[in-house]
């Protein structure tokens, strides 16, 4: 059920790399809870890519070539 998701209490417990990805336009999650949750985040490394005027889910198709680079520079480094 997608009230039982609880991002906040689950990123404490990561146990690996996250990129955490949102566009600052976004109207449905603000920007703010991303970065609650790259804060609370105990990833062993984790990055962040906040896409200027993406909406929600939109960052791929707003800036799609710095979002391809950042993802997959992030994966090369953790795989």
């Amino acid at each position: 059920m997608i009230s039982d998701a609880a991002p906040l209490r689950s990123v404490p417990n990561t146990e690996v790399p996250m990129l955490f990805i949102h566009g600052d336009a976004d109207k449905l999650v603000p920007c703010e809870m991303m970065e609650k949750l790259y804060a609370a985040s105990s990833a062993p490394a984790k990055d962040k890519l906040i896409v200027a005027g993406a909406g929600h889910a939109d960052a791929k198709k707003t800036a799609p070539l710095e979002y391809y680079q950042r993802v997959f520079a992030f994966l090369a480094k953790y795989m």
